[in-house]
């Protein structure tokens, strides 16, 4: 995580890397599933993840303030998506909000219930965790994790949305 966070061009970096288990067999969180994840979505919509993530949720939600992803380089152009989306916690409140009310703003289908459902059912059988999210001890809460202990938490039955940016020492 640590060359991926301060180094350049990801795609040498994970190109040494090598699977330990098929995919799909087994599960641990890795920074660099996230990663792949993301450089695969930048060359099916042929875009940076930051401006795709503009396009299809940010400013549909009529977002209050700008966000960046950082980049591995300025020459790759790599996101960095296991890490590094810079935005507010009211911004980050009103994408739970999204996933909270099943894909919809302002009564338009945003995000697909579909997914928004597949991503809040618990699997208990991958950790209680699937679709970039976890299910609080495979119940219905279910929460976003960031990689310095930013959490999105979002209990349904209270209608209730925690926001936290980090953690302290």
């Amino acid at each position: 995580v640590t060359k991926l966070y301060y180094g350049e061009n990801q795609m040498k970096q994970i190109s040494k890397m090598k699977f330990i288990h098929e995919p799909g067999d087994y599960h641990n969180y890795q920074s660099v599933c996230t990663t792949l994840l993301g450089i695969a979505i930048e060359r099916a919509t042929k875009k940076q993840l930051g401006k795709y993530l503009e396009e299809k949720i940010w400013k549909p939600l009529q977002m209050e303030n700008n966000a960046t992803w950082s980049i591995d380089d300025k020459i790759r152009k790599n996101t960095k998506a296991f890490c590094c989306l810079n935005t507010t916690a009211i911004d980050l409140a009103k994408l739970a909000r999204l996933v909270l009310n099943k894909g919809k703003f302002n009564g338009k289908q945003i995000v697909s219930e579909k997914w928004i459902n597949n991503l809040t059912t618990a699997n208990k059988d991958n950790g209680c965790y699937q679709y970039q999210w976890y299910s609080h001890n495979c119940s219905e809460d279910y929460y976003a994790l960031g990689i310095l202990g930013q959490i999105i938490y979002i209990a349904p039955s209270e209608e209730l949305i925690i926001i936290r940016l980090g953690k302290s020492n």
